[in-house]
């Protein structure tokens, strides 16, 4: 009995083993099939996050990244021709090129300002006939029937806008910096801006301000209102009257762009600065949205990926920070599969737009639309597929480049309305939109202007060269061409 008890145990014991042997087998090949099925449908959702030096991907399987877009319905309108918007230039002038150096055109009194053999000249925008000629320089901009421009020696001068007299004039210290230079010189620049009411003047000798003032403001009358040291390449600022954004560059290991809140008048002077602010989006006083830094190292998120934060002005405190990742895993297998070579024009990386509600941005061909909020609670609307982003949104329209043309796009709750609004095969190679027109100009010389709420044709030219900048007054749309250091500049009647 005790053998057989000890035999019937000993079964059970095997059995017990063999139950265990089979199940522990079946788990493994259960987690094995589970582990091939994820291997096969991951290509479908996710994407290589790595690169072998050769150029070749190299890949290493990743959950599926950002936010997958949805699509509506485009609903095209054809719009009637405008006869009366087909225009012949009223006059046309040489001007000396000043890309990078203030502005080109200064509009002021029913005249415009430029440079001219070397000369700040006035002209009539009416006629174009010159009026006067004040002394060498560049840059004019106008502020109290005032114009100021800087001059070769890096100074600043400011004559009549009815006579060109000169009213006054107006220089930085050279900076410690500069003044300890055994050797020659620095070449020094000056550059000035108009903020409506006065004028802002930066000086820039290539090593910093280093212990002197080379930024301040300088009232209509000439006279000094605050001046103070700003360290960095100076671009034209942002006037959001009774202040402004002065956006800094600073190179090194890496660029930097900074943006210098200034508080405008009699006790202006430096207040908040934005860090990383890469470009002013938007601005409702006293926020701004901007387009902020990167927070990852992987190459292809600075293609693939945004982030846009909201600031507050006053102190440079970041309000909200939101990362977006429109179709990062299909715009990622567009980037491995060398789909962005050349592609910078495209906008690259992502080129942003916004207002104080959305957020528009290029990746690639691609424009798609977010809220300003959040990604984790939205899908992006692709907007538009194989195309430019020119600009906007304005009034609820954005523009983009098509293969036939401009193209206005509006989105609404169940379709986007699309209307060509300039019809051209020629790349578009500038554009322009200062209030309720979109000014665009094509590399063939054709240059078109369009009512942003209707659609409706303004403006239908041909200039004989390529258009690079277009400039508008109360009456007159300016047409740029440059060529070298030689500007023509083409008025147009505006209405």
């Amino acid at each position: 009995m005790v053998v057989a008890s000890f035999d019937r145990a000993a079964r059970i014991v095997s059995m017990s083993f063999l139950t265990e042997f089979v199940e522990w087998h079946l788990l493994r090949l259960g987690l094995f099939f589970i582990f091939a099925l994820a291997i096969a449908i991951t290509p479908l959702g996710c994407a290589p996050t790595h690169r072998r030096s050769s150029g070749q991907p190299r890949v290493f399987r990743v959950f599926a990244r950002g936010e997958v877009s949805y699509r509506l319905p485009e609903v095209r309108e054809t719009l009637p021709p405008a006869s009366d918007a087909v225009r012949k230039w009223v006059w046309d002038r040489d001007a000396d090129d000043s890309r990078y150096i203030g502005e080109l055109i200064a509009v002021a009194d029913g005249m415009v300002a430029f440079v001219s053999n070397g000369r700040v000249c006035a002209f009539s925008e009416a006629s174009g006939h010159q009026i006067w000629c004040a002394g060498n320089g560049s840059g004019p901009a106008y502020a109290g029937h005032a114009i100021a421009y800087t001059a070769a020696d890096g100074s600043v001068h400011a004559v009549d806008a009815a006579s060109g007299i000169r009213r006054w004039s107006h220089v930085f210290a050279t900076s410690s910096a500069a003044a300890a230079l055994s050797g020659p010189a620095p070449r020094i620049s000056e550059s000035v801006w108009s903020t409506g009411d006065d004028f802002l003047v930066a000086r820039l000798d290539g090593l910093g301000g280093h212990g002197a003032p080379n930024y301040g403001e300088i009232s209509h009358s000439g006279r000094l209102l605050w001046a103070t040291e700003l360290v960095g390449g100076f671009e034209p600022p942002l006037i959001i009257r009774p202040n402004a954004l002065q956006p800094l560059i600073e190179s090194g290991a890496a660029l930097s762009v900074m943006q210098q809140v200034v508080r405008l008048g009699p006790r202006g002077g430096l207040g908040a600065i934005l860090n990383q602010a890469w470009e002013v989006l938007d601005v409702h006083w006293p926020q701004a949205v901007i387009a902020g830094d990167w927070t990852t190292e992987e190459v292809q998120d600075h293609f693939l990926t945004f982030n846009v934060e909201r600031v507050d002005l006053h102190n440079g405190s970041i309000l909200d920070r939101f990362h977006y990742e429109p179709d990062y895993n299909d715009n990622y297998a567009l980037y491995t599969s060398n789909a962005f070579a050349g592609a910078v024009e495209y906008g690259f990386p992502p080129h942003l737009r916004a207002d104080s509600k959305t957020v528009y941005a290029a990746v690639g061909k691609k424009l798609y639309r977010y809220r300003l909020a959040s990604a984790h609670s939205q899908r992006p609307l692709l907007v538009a597929a194989d195309a430019k982003f020119l600009g906007g949104p304005s009034r609820g329209t954005v523009y983009v480049e098509r293969r036939d043309g401009v193209w206005a796009l509006r989105p609404t709750a169940r379709a986007i309305e699309a209307r060509l609004v300039a019809h051209s095969r020629a790349p578009a190679r500038v554009m322009a939109m200062p209030d309720h027109v979109a000014y665009f100009g094509f590399e063939d010389g054709h240059v078109y202007g369009v009512d942003v709420e209707s659609g409706r044709a303004m403006l239908e030219a041909k200039v004989p060269c390529t258009p690079d900048r277009l400039s508008t007054s109360l009456r007159r749309v300016y047409v740029v061409c440059s060529s070298g250091s030689r500007s023509r500049i083409f008025a147009f009647a505006r209405f």
